[in-house]
């Protein structure tokens, strides 16, 4: 016999037999007792299956903005990727920084025996360092030596700073307060000669839209117009440029960050430009 079609077959509710005489407190003592085991095991459930709790978000450490080095004589600094080279013209010695957890640390030093290098720069994967001495820019190979493989005479009589700008060379004078404009291509011909702000030019830097110098005696930074007389349109000061008699040796812009050293300490510093502030220009612009 074939069993009975389920899908055709009615469904008929009947309500559980209840004793005569309980008035149905029975039924409703069993229906509480379901309700309360079932709420309580869904509380448990929700208990373990609650999401967690946010996590703080991460707090940020404190920029740092004074560096320590272990040599006292930054003379000129330089960023070329992510790493910082600072010259220190005492220790005739060229280090190589990596800015990691708060420090910049030594990641290889190059020496210059029997050379007093004021400044260096790069074009393309050669080196150049004047010597304020021997009044020579020398071009060098990126070796563990630094091979010398030419030399040109410097414009001036104590060149200080060196700048690559991706088109022309620029030599600062430390003695005659001058700035050189220099093709590299014709063996650093100079081919222009500015005026500077101020007699003891130390630090230069360049970029799309201004020209920036620093004076080792005035211990001020100077913002230029890039006109045919490099015209000086602000000044700048800031208490750690002149705290001490220590001379005020470079600079050099990443982002709106000035960074820069000062001789015979052995710090590195960055401040951003609305740290700054701005100065009276004293000293005479020819």
């Amino acid at each position: 016999m074939d069993p009975p079609d389920v899908r055709r077959t009615p469904v008929v509710w009947r309500p559980l037999p209840v004793a005569a005489g309980d008035d149905g407190k029975k039924w409703t003592g069993v229906l509480l007792v379901t309700l309360l085991t079932f709420g309580a095991a869904g509380a448990g459930v929700w208990h373990f299956m609650k999401p967690p709790p946010p996590k703080a978000a991460p707090v940020a450490a404190p920029r740092v903005d004074d560096f320590t080095l272990p040599y006292k004589n930054p003379t000129n600094i330089l960023w070329r990727g992510d790493r910082l080279w600072v010259l220190d013209w005492f220790a005739q010695a060229l280090y190589v920084h990596q800015l990691k957890d708060g420090e910049l640390k030594i990641e290889h030093v190059y020496h210059l025996p029997s050379k007093h290098v004021t400044g260096f720069a790069f074009i393309g994967d050669m080196l150049y360092t004047c010597d304020s001495w021997t009044r020579k820019i020398e071009k060098r190979k990126l070796d563990e030596f630094l091979t010398v493989i030419a030399s040109f005479p410097a414009p001036g009589k104590a060149p200080a700073a060196l700048f690559w700008d991706g088109k022309y060379f620029w030599c600062t004078d430390a003695m005659e307060g001058k700035i050189y404009q220099l093709e590299p291509a014709q063996r650093l011909v100079k081919i222009a000669a500015y005026d500077a702000p101020a007699k003891a030019i130390s630090g230069f830097y360049k970029d799309a839209n201004f020209a920036w110098t620093a004076d080792m005696q005035t211990r001020k930074i100077y913002q230029h117009r890039l006109d045919n007389r490099l015209t000086v349109i602000a000044t700048y000061a800031n208490e750690d440029f002149e705290r001490g008699p220590e001379p005020l040796s470079s600079i050099y812009w990443l982002g709106s960050d000035l960074w820069f050293a000062r001789d015979r300490q052995s710090a590195i510093r960055r401040r951003a430009l609305a740290q700054l502030k701005r100065a009276e220009i004293t000293t005479s612009i020819r």
